[in-house]
């Protein structure tokens, strides 16, 4: 569960909650990293290599014409999250981290890594996007929490 834990140079660390459209059928869990299918612009889990721009506030399957109740990432967000895979060597601080499957935890799966491919003499850096590591709180094991930017 993506969990807010500060929100930089605001007056609190309460989001301006929001209504989107659901996806029928998607079932929805608080703190769960969301985003819009570019297709339907309904909300969709946020997984893998990609980027969340909103938090689930509400526990619901999606029925079609309904809302969900969450609210948008900005890139003042710090979130505390529970890593559902652990390498000591992806997760450090600084280092970008995918979404798991489940959409409520970070996965180290080769998200920190950047690949650089060249292509006649034009050298083009990617990155993996997700949530960058911005602290460790002493995680050694799944399930340890970081805390992220994911914005």
């Amino acid at each position: 569960m993506f969990q807010l834990t500060k929100i930089e140079y605001g007056r609190d660390n309460i989001p301006e909650p929001m209504l989107m459209p659901a996806t029928a059928g998607t079932a929805y869990k608080t703190g769960m990293a969301l985003k819009l299918n570019t297709t339907t612009h309904k909300l969709i889990p946020a997984t893998g290599d990609t980027t969340a721009t909103y938090i689930a506030l509400e526990d619901k399957v999606g029925v079609e014409g309904e809302m969900v109740l969450c609210y948008a990432i900005t890139p003042q967000m710090i979130f505390e999250v529970p890593l559902s895979a652990y390498s000591a060597t992806t997760v450090v601080i600084g280092g970008r981290l995918q979404f798991a499957t489940d959409a409520q935890s970070l996965t180290s799966a080769a998200a920190s890594t950047y690949t650089a491919t060249t292509t006649s003499g034009t050298t083009t850096i990617t990155s993996c996007l997700g949530g960058m590591i911005i602290d460790l709180l002493g995680a050694k094991a799944e399930g340890d929490k970081v805390l992220v930017r994911l914005a």
